[in-house]
């Protein structure tokens, strides 16, 4: 996917990423975030699980044919609405809350949401190649040591209806493989509160 030019000295904001993403649906939040990382599991379960590494080495990285996903963004990001990054583009070697990188949003018109963000920075910023399964418990203690309204007076987006993200993300498990039961449970809260009362 072709992206527009981006002045290389702005400074796109998490807001206003939303707001011009959000009518073609191409923010990837916190709820699509927990949905990928189900399937990523699958690997970390596995006795040699998938490594990822950090940004410097490449969000996405040259393979024996085709680019490669290297970090958990991008593994995450090729299922969803993330735009790939490619070897030699200042984005591929930095965190998805750098100007750089949501430069290359911008020019996708594609947003990540605040908590989503402060999940995948924190996930690919430990050192060295890293399995699934510590990433997560990184990210997930940044994200329950942010303040969550805080982050979310940066979504200009109406709430989910019923849904109190506070406690979704207090509640998240450290453990991936439980990411699944999780999920399904969130998944059917919201099936219900999208229902017209009375049904």
């Amino acid at each position: 996917m072709a992206g527009v030019p981006v002045p290389a000295d702005c400074d796109p904001q998490p807001a206003e990423l939303i707001a011009s993403a959000a009518p073609g649906e191409m923010v990837l939040d916190l709820y699509e975030v927990v949905a990928g990382l189900r399937a990523l599991a699958d690997l970390d379960r596995q006795s040699e699980p998938y490594l990822y590494n950090p940004p410097a080495g490449g969000h996405w990285r040259q393979g024996e044919e085709y680019p490669e996903p290297g970090t958990v963004s991008a593994m995450l990001g090729e299922d969803h609405v993330l735009a790939a990054t490619r070897p030699g583009e200042d984005a591929n070697t930095a965190s998805v809350d750098s100007p750089a990188y949501r430069r290359h949003l911008a020019g996708h018109a594609i947003a990540i949401d605040p908590l989503a963000e402060v999940y995948l920075a924190a996930a690919d910023a430990l050192p060295g190649l890293v399995p699934l399964r510590d990433r997560h418990r990184a990210a997930l203690a940044a994200l329950q040591a942010a303040d969550i309204a805080d982050l979310l007076r940066h979504d200009p987006r109406t709430p989910h209806p019923g849904e109190d993200i506070a406690a979704i993300v207090r509640e998240l498990p450290a453990d991936v493989q439980h990411l699944e039961d999780f999920f399904e449970g969130w998944y059917h809260q919201r099936e219900a509160d999208a229902r017209p009362q009375g049904r």
